[in-house]
């Protein structure tokens, strides 16, 4: 379970713990979920490793079975307005930076980093026609790569409703399973069950019996 911290969280311990404690009881694991599209830019950086450094704190003052099991972060830089612009090279950069900076923070901290990233990530950018890139360390490579490579493990928002095709859940997410498999790290494929406007990208129309169908049709053909 991926469990939004709310923005008061040092006030809601208690019930973060209950709830965690029960889970476990039935083995889910609860990572803590935050995201703004904003904290890609550089001047919100401390304010995302304060809440880094309150969930660390929460960790050490907690049980085995309090404990959260990782952190996720979904940033989504794709929604400033700058992005669309000369600058998204720089924010694409700044957000790889924060990426590693939480990596850091977290080491030997017994908790998992990981990122919920758009299934286009690893596709060319519709204005430049390039692959985006990010430099790290002196090394140039893929976008996709670079946030494989600082995480543990990665959640794909693939909003598709059918498995098959070039257009489909397995197709879309196939890039990253590829590179994640090489790195031995692991994937989550997401899916959206909110309404939205184009029934092709929400099983919400469809209804759980549908998900459940696709679920199953995507992992027989993954496993395969």
């Amino acid at each position: 379970i991926f469990l939004q911290i709310p923005g008061d969280f040092a006030m809601k311990t208690n019930n973060i713990r209950s709830l965690i404690s029960d889970l476990s009881l039935i083995n889910v694991k609860v990572y803590a979920l935050d995201g703004n599209k904003d904290y890609a830019l550089p001047e919100y950086h401390g304010q995302v490793l304060e809440k880094v450094d309150e969930i660390i704190l929460y960790n050490e003052e907690s049980e085995r079975n309090e404990k959260f099991y990782g952190i996720q972060y979904d940033i989504e830089p794709y929604l400033l307005p700058e992005f669309k612009t000369e600058k998204q090279a720089w924010i694409l950069e700044h957000y790889i930076e924060l990426f590693m900076e939480i990596s850091d923070r977290i080491s030997g901290k017994d908790l998992v980093f990981s990122a919920a990233i758009p299934f286009w990530f690893d596709s060319p950018d519709p204005y430049t026609k390039q692959i985006r890139t990010v430099t790290v360390d002196g090394l140039k490579k893929p976008l996709m790569e670079q946030i494989i490579d600082v995480t543990d493990n990665i959640a794909i928002m693939d909003y598709r409703t059918v498995a098959d095709g070039n257009n489909g859940i397995i197709a879309l997410a196939q890039n990253e399973l590829s590179y994640a498999s090489l790195k031995n790290k692991e994937v989550f494929i997401g899916l959206e069950t909110k309404p939205l406007s184009d029934d092709n990208l929400s099983f919400a129309a469809i209804g759980l019996t549908g998900l459940k169908s696709v679920m199953e049709e995507a992992k027989k053909k993954l496993m395969d």
